[in-house]
């Protein structure tokens, strides 16, 4: 558990919950400060499924975002929204990316965190791992070390096997989560069962497969500088 207050990084909401939703859960029933920082607010979960208009999508997205935030038990006022489109983060090397990265940094600045948590490198989905990479640009802005740890989403869904296979597992972390295991899927209940006019959740319809990750008592995590080693 972080010493201090916990900034979780997220590309889009959704990705605080199920990837770190018990550590968040857990950090606030401590009474440490818990910020996201929300990269995009997940307008295009609905391309190719319906006509939904993605402001739309996404003002519906940021409202579940408060619930969820309420049901794991920290203010709504300590999320910060950062306005990026779905879908196109900038690269490095592409404009923006530094601008972002030094916005990020003022935020993270303000908060002095203890430790930082930013999707897998090895996430799969681009915004994820750009997420990765702009928490690493933030991070080398600051005047302090900051303790950067990955955590899993996607990962268990898009990995392939030959991949695991080769990862530095001794720098896995694993949390269990069983005391907070009900605040979480409250708070993921909160974004599955949100239906837009279609009859889609407004996250998107996601895979069985994906969501029955989610049903383990534990959370993944691995020290970022093992991303290295890979």
């Amino acid at each position: 558990m972080p010493a201090g207050p916990l900034v979780v990084i997220a590309p889009h909401p959704d990705d605080e919950v199920f990837g770190a939703g018990g550590l968040v859960a857990m950090a606030a029933a401590k009474g440490l400060p818990v910020h996201v920082l929300m990269l995009t607010d997940g307008g295009g979960s609905h391309r190719g499924c319906c006509r939904a208009d993605e402001q739309e999508v996404g003002r519906r997205r940021r409202e579940l975002i408060a619930q969820a935030a309420k049901a794991l038990g920290y203010p709504a006022d300590d999320l910060h929204y950062f306005g990026q489109r779905d879908g196109a983060l900038p690269h490095p090397g592409e404009p923006g990316f530094d601008e972002l990265a030094t916005e990020m940094a003022d935020r993270i600045r303000d908060i002095a965190p203890a430790t930082i948590l930013a999707p897998h490198p090895l996430e799969g989905w681009q915004d994820h791992v750009t997420a990765e990479l702009l928490a690493r640009a933030a991070i080398a802005k600051l005047e302090r070390p900051v303790q950067l740890i990955h955590y899993c989403v996607w990962f268990w869904f898009s990995l392939p096997l030959w991949r695991g296979l080769q990862l530095p597992w001794r720098a896995a972390l694993t949390l269990d989560i069983e005391g907070v295991r009900t605040r979480k899927q409250a708070a993921m209940n909160i974004y599955l069962n949100a239906s837009a006019p279609c009859g889609n959740p407004w996250v998107g319809r996601l895979p069985q497969e994906f969501l029955r990750a989610f049903a383990w008592q534990k959370e993944l995590y691995f020290a970022a500088d093992a991303a290295r080693m890979m």
